[in-house]
């Protein structure tokens, strides 16, 4: 714009202050600051007193709120000195400096300087309240970030950063990564020294009994469950050259039998809940054979573990990450009531989450799918296409969730307590999101994952990777013979052949 308008010279804009100057107006603010001071002490002490200035803090002439009668009939409240009003009536400022002044007046009267402006360019903050400008400004920007999906959801990453770094791998060889359970399940036997004959004999009845002699396995005639046990018989037969003379227990009920309220069995069983039971996990059966029927897909169980580990990362290949249908899936029947909110969840959002019931051998009617139709079975490789799957457990641990893994998708896992093996070696947040078991916190953990992308597809690939390195098949095998070993010098009693015991030959 030209320096004249309508023919008269437009005045020229004063050059802006100095920080010298400014510190000099400081100064003099500072001055007037404590006379003011002064004043207002002398206002406090007024309204401590009785009568319409303790009343209320209100302008020259106005009524004191919130008393009774009518305005008219009370006395106005007394009217503050210029000073005092000064202070709670500051007009707001035309330029930067008087506003950072009148900040300070605010903060002098009980306010912080920080709640109201931050510190002009080229001014010098007084630092009487202990912070100086570069800590304001980094205090305005982390406020800034509030509202940024990092910052909203920083202690879920907080949790995940301090998760990694406490995380310690473990090798490849030798199936070290479990070797710990075993420590941990025999560890009461070994402080006894031993397993006594007749401790043994006394529970006999809680398990399968098996007897290993010269490299040869022998088994009791009865077992409820042939295909769990011949999934049992496939591992021990594999290294049978290897172990020495001994006899087992094993438990090829869902259920664990030896309870921590009572004495310790010497019992073999799948799964458990470490602080309950004192049963010795072996690796399930379903590794091999004997999972759960799944009609009309799985009539014979899950399937092999080492075929399943060729299906399911052959599917995933079809569907990587950036293609995977961003939303939850789970298919599974009522087991548990704890399954029930994710499928009301669905029910809801079924944009973010589809969960359905599906039946089993107990379904009788509508009621037993929580009131609607049950829905169709879904092969394992179908969940891969899934963004996000859920593990819940079932009468125990749950079988399904080593194959969810190998679908490269981000894995929930519901509840901590019920344990296989290998569970201890995946940890949260390093392998997959632990959701509380009531599901407290279900929907906040979904949006978190929804929300940070490339959180949930790191999580996904460490927890794939462990189950593709961690958990072969010969890491089942090797795991099996560190267990027998290691347990086989607990029997200190000579294993006598029972000859009511058939013999168990590999089979062809």
């Amino acid at each position: 714009m030209s320096g004249r308008e309508g023919g008269k010279k437009k005045p020229l804009k004063q050059p802006k202050k100095d920080s010298s100057e400014l510190d000099e107006d400081d100064k003099a603010f500072k001055q007037r600051q404590k006379d003011e001071a002064k004043a207002l002490q002398e206002a406090k002490s007024k309204a401590s007193q009785k009568g319409p200035m303790g009343q209320c803090a209100q302008p020259p002439g106005s009524r004191c709120p919130g008393t009774k009668g009518s305005s008219t009939s009370h006395p106005p409240c007394a009217p503050f000195s210029a000073a005092v009003l000064n202070l709670l009536l500051v007009t707001p400022p035309p330029d930067e400096h008087s506003m950072y002044n009148n900040a300070k007046a605010r903060m002098r009267a009980g306010a912080k300087l920080s709640d109201y402006i931050e510190c002009p360019r080229g001014l010098k903050q007084d630092r009487d309240d202990g912070t100086d400008c570069q800590d304001l400004e980094t205090r305005n920007e982390r406020q800034s970030n509030i509202y940024t999906p990092e910052a909203k959801w920083g202690s879920y990453l907080e949790v995940i950063d301090k998760a990694l770094k406490s995380y310690k791998g473990c090798e490849q060889e030798n199936c070290s990564c479990h070797l710990s359970v075993i420590d941990s399940d025999l560890a009461v036997w070994e402080k006894k020294g031993s397993i006594p004959e007749e401790e043994f004999k006394a529970v006999k009845k809680r398990g399968v009994h098996y007897q290993i002699i010269n490299h040869k396995l022998y088994r009791e005639e009865a077992c409820m469950f042939p295909f769990r046990c011949s999934g049992v018989e496939h591992f021990i037969l594999e290294i049978i050259d290897r172990l020495p003379d001994l006899e087992l227990l094993i438990n090829v009920h869902d259920y664990p039998q030896s309870s921590r309220y009572g004495a310790p069995i010497p019992v073999f069983s799948f799964s458990k809940i470490a602080s309950e039971h004192w049963d010795i996990m072996y690796p399930a059966w379903t590794f091999w054979e004997g999972g759960p029927a799944v009609w009309p897909i799985y009539p014979t169980g899950l399937g092999r573990w080492d075929q399943q580990r060729e299906i399911l990362p052959r599917e995933a290949e079809k569907w990587p990450w950036e293609e995977k249908l961003k939303k939850v899936f789970f298919r599974g029947s009522r087991t548990s009531s704890e399954r029930d909110p994710l499928i009301l969840l669905s029910r809801k959002e079924p944009d973010l989450v589809d969960a359905q019931y599906t039946k089993n051998q107990a379904w009788k009617s509508e009621a037993d799918t929580l009131n609607r139709p049950p829905a169709e079975e879904v092969r394992l490789e179908d969940h891969c296409k899934y963004k996000y799957l859920f593990n819940f457990r079932g009468v125990a641990a749950s079988f399904r969730l080593k194959h969810l893994f190998l679908c490269s998708s981000l894995v929930f896992h519901v509840g901590s307590e019920w344990l296989e093996f290998f569970y201890p070696a995946m940890k949260p947040w390093v392998h997959y999101i632990p959701i509380k078991q009531d599901l407290s916190d279900v929907r906040d953990l979904i949006q978190f994952a929804v929300d940070n992308d490339a959180v949930a597809r790191e999580i996904a690939e460490r927890g794939r990777n462990f189950i593709w390195h961690h958990l072969r098949m010969e890491d089942v095998s090797c795991y099996w013979e560190h267990l027998l070993k290691r347990y086989a010098k607990l029997i200190k009693h000579k294993v006598k052949k029972n000859k009511q015991f058939k013999h168990i030959a590999p089979k062809p």
